[in-house]
């Protein structure tokens, strides 16, 4: 709705769990085949968040900058 281009954050539980299941292209290419948005959704990339704590890990980051 607002064109956000810096990505798709996957993270989670369930995520943690099944993202060795998971088949990146296929992933890749269902996301993108949305039309009419294909050009706009090649652009975007996707993560995978595996850090067990990253709220920890930005408040971390953030205290470092200080």
């Amino acid at each position: 709705m607002l064109a956000a281009e810096g990505g798709v954050f996957l993270y989670g539980g369930v995520v943690q769990k099944l993202s060795s299941l998971m088949d990146a292209q296929r992933f890749r290419t269902a996301f993108e085949a949305k039309s009419p948005l294909e050009p706009f959704l090649e652009k975007i990339p996707i993560h995978l968040i595996t850090n067990p704590a990253p709220g920890l890990a930005g408040c971390a980051a953030v205290a470092a900058a200080w």
